[in-house]
C-alpha cells in the first residue's frame, strides 16, 4: 500500500513517491542492528527511490528524495574519518573511498527504512536516518562488510 496524505479538502490522496510495505531486507543482512533486534525475513519498511548526493564516510551517505537525508547505513560499522587515531583514520578514509566507488554521487538508488518503532526518533540517530541503501540491486552495507571496509556489528 502507498503512504496516504490528506489534501486541503480532507480527501485521501496517494503519495506515489513513498511506499509502505512488508519487504524482504537486502540480501546478506543478518544479525542485530542499531534498532536493537535482528531484522525479520519480512518487516514493514518505507521504501523510496533516491539519488546519492554525497558519501560522508564508510557508513554514512546523503541521499536526495525530495530533500537530502543523511543515512546511517544499518549493519555497517566503519572506522571514522574524523578521529585522532591515525590508524583508524587511514582505515576510515579507505572505507569512505570504497563506498564512494560503490555509490558515486548521482547514482540512482533505493532507500529502505525499517519501521520498527512508533516514533520518528526510532528511525533516527544523531540527525541521520537509519536505513539500507542499494545501488544497482546491491546492498551497500553488505558490500562494505563483505569487502572488509566495515563490520556488521559495533565492537
Amino acid at each position: 500500500s502507498h503512504v496516504l496524505h490528506r489534501d486541503i479538502h480532507g480527501g485521501a490522496q496517494v503519495n506515489p513517491l513513498f511506499t509502505v510495505e512488508n519487504r524482504d531486507l537486502p540480501a546478506g543482512v543478518t544479525g542485530s542492528n542499531l534498532l536493537g533486534s535482528p531484522p525479520s525475513v519480512s518487516e514493514p519498511c518505507v521504501c523510496t527511490p533516491c539519488e546519492i548526493t554525497e558519501v560522508y564516510d564508510g557508513d554514512t551517505i546523503t541521499v536526495r528524495v525530495s530533500i537530502d537525508l543523511r543515512v546511517r547505513l544499518l549493519e555497517c560499522w566503519a572506522d571514522e574519518v574524523h578521529t585522532k587515531d591515525e590508524a583508524a583514520k587511514v582505515r576510515g578514509i579507505a572505507s569512505r573511498d570504497h563506498l564512494r566507488g560503490l555509490a558515486p554521487n548521482g547514482s540512482k538508488a533505493v532507500l529502505t527504512v525499517p519501521m520498527r518503532g512508533a516514533r520518528l526518533d526510532d528511525i533516527l540517530t544523531m540527525g541521520r536516518v537509519l536505513g539500507y541503501v542499494s545501488v544497482n540491486g546491491q546492498d551497500l552495507s553488505a558490500r562494505q562488510v563483505a569487502d572488509g571496509f566495515a563490520k556488521a556489528t559495533k565492537e
